[in-house]
């Protein structure tokens, strides 16, 4: 197909408005633009952009570890990942949270009534929290 230098400046002129955006709202080409753009947004799958999982998602359950507590008969000691647990200092919402997590995703206390006795933090070499230490009375 061979273009004439008037369709072709007719042609590089519609790209160009395209390109800018350079209709009157409310005209077709316009709405045809705005109906591309919202199908784009709504049809391209979450993939081509390398989307990660979402950092609040909710940990599978059974996920973590209880075991009895040696020193304290009737206790159990449970590691309860840091970022579950983000308030740096003790608090009566720590302690919920503890529980709901523990609660959520402990195969030994899922279903059961228990009680959060202490919650410790263990901290690595930087100073940060690597774990807490959280121990229930079941």
């Amino acid at each position: 197909m061979v273009f004439r230098p008037n369709e072709m400046r007719a042609f590089l002129r519609m790209l160009g408005r395209v390109f800018f955006w350079n209709f009157e709202r409310g005209t077709v080409p316009y709405d045809l633009i705005v109906l591309a753009v919202v199908l784009f947004v709504f049809l391209t799958p979450r993939r081509w952009f390398h989307d990660q999982p979402d950092e609040g998602a909710p940990v599978p359950p059974a996920t973590i570890p209880c075991e009895q507590d040696a020193n304290a008969p009737g206790l159990l000691r449970c590691r309860v990942n840091a970022s579950l647990l983000a308030p740096k200092q003790h608090s009566p919402e720590l302690e919920e949270k503890a529980h709901n997590v523990l609660r959520d995703n402990s195969a030994e206390l899922k279903d059961r009534t228990f009680q959060v006795v202490r919650i410790e933090p263990v901290l690595g070499e930087n100073g940060g929290v690597l774990y807490y230490e959280v121990s229930v009375k079941k």
